[in-house]
C-alpha cells in the first residue's frame, strides 16, 4: 500500500488489514463508529502515522509496528483505555499521544520512553492523570 487514509465514515466499524505490513507514503484513520482495528503486521509507516478520533475505539494494539517515518500521533481517542506498540522504536517527526481522557497517562509515556535516539518533540497531554 503507497498511502492509506480511512476515516470519516460514520458507519465503519471495523478496519481489518491482516496482512498490511507496510504503508509506503503515510496511514491516517479514525471515525466516530469505529470500535475494532486489526493491523497484526504493520511494521513501517513511510510518512506520518495519524489516529484520530477514533471515538469508540477502547484498545489499539500494533504488534508490529517498529518504524514511522513522519509525524506520529494517536490523538482524540474519547474511549481508549488501552495503547500497544512495542516495538515501536523510530519516529522521524513529532510524536503526539494526546487529548485520550481514558487513556492511563504511562502508556502514553511509555511510547515516547520505548523509542531509540528520539530528538522530536513529544506531545503527551490530556491523558488520564493517573496509572494503574
Amino acid at each position: 500500500m503507497n498511502e492509506g487514509s480511512i476515516g470519516g465514515n460514520k458507519l465503519l466499524t471495523d478496519v481489518d488489514l491482516p496482512v498490511l505490513t507496510t504503508a509506503a507514503a503515510g496511514f491516517s484513520l479514525g471515525g466516530p463508529a469505529l470500535s475494532h482495528i486489526n493491523l497484526p503486521k504493520l511494521a513501517i509507516v513511510g510518512g506520518p502515522w495519524t489516529f484520530s478520533q477514533g471515538e469508540a475505539v477502547t484498545t489499539l494494539a500494533l504488534p508490529a509496528l517498529t518504524r514511522v517515518d513522519g509525524n506520529c500521533s494517536f490523538v482524540y481517542g474519547t474511549k481508549l483505555t488501552s495503547l500497544s506498540v512495542p516495538l515501536l522504536k523510530t519516529v522521524g517527526g513529532i510524536l503526539s499521544v494526546a487529548w485520550n481522557p481514558m487513556l492511563p497517562a504511562c502508556q502514553a509515556s511509555a511510547v515516547r520512553d520505548n523509542l531509540v535516539g528520539f530528538t522530536g518533540m513529544a506531545e503527551l497531554s490530556g491523558n488520564l492523570g493517573t496509572c494503574p
